[in-house]
């Protein structure tokens, strides 16, 4: 009997084996697409000041309550490993994922392609209507004072989500 354990699955177990890895492919991108919405939310509540107003995010200590600290560590794993780990794990495709995969790919060159020239775009074309020196409030966060590091980390985690976010999408045009 553990002469079996060594050699490879085949037939029906193997099928079953393989089928459950593709997926839990597509169930930790669905993962990745919810924390990167959660992610999304937290950010944009902090921009517009709501985790001050809200309250319930601090003690009276300053710190954050047990369940948002454990819900925002979920939220770094699945972004910052779990993405990145799903667009280099082939192993974890079927034929359909990859051509979702190579799809993506070909749409997320394109858009990392023209967005910076559509922003620069939009800068100049701001200057020249208003006739200020100065760029809009709304690319603020761009010109902010950065480490190569915090850009660095930046760029990958927006890359990465960006990812997701156009796999998602080609996935659920195909199944309309």
């Amino acid at each position: 009997m553990t002469a079996n354990v060594d050699k490879p699955a085949t037939g029906k177990r193997a099928k079953r084996k393989g089928d459950r890895r593709y997926r839990l492919y597509f169930r930790l991108m669905d993962a990745c697409l919810l924390f990167l919405f959660v992610g999304l939310i937290d950010q944009a509540a902090e921009w517009v000041g709501l985790h001050d107003a809200w309250g319930g995010l601090h003690d009276k200590h300053g710190s954050h309550p047990a369940w948002y600290v454990a819900l925002g560590a979920v939220t770094l794993i699945f972004n910052f490993l779990v993405a990145p780990f799903l667009i280099l794990a082939s192993f974890m495709r079927d034929e359909y994922a990859q051509q979702l995969w190579q799809r993506t790919v070909g749409l997320l060159v394109k858009v990392v392609t023209f967005f910076p020239m559509i922003v620069l775009a939009f800068g100049i074309v701001t200057q020249l209507a208003t006739g200020s020196r100065r760029l809009p409030a709304i690319l603020a966060p761009l010109l902010e004072t950065a480490t190569w590091v915090t850009a660095m980390t930046i760029g990958w985690l927006v890359f990465c989500l960006l990812f997701v976010v156009i796999f998602q999408f080609l996935r659920w045009w195909d199944s309309r």
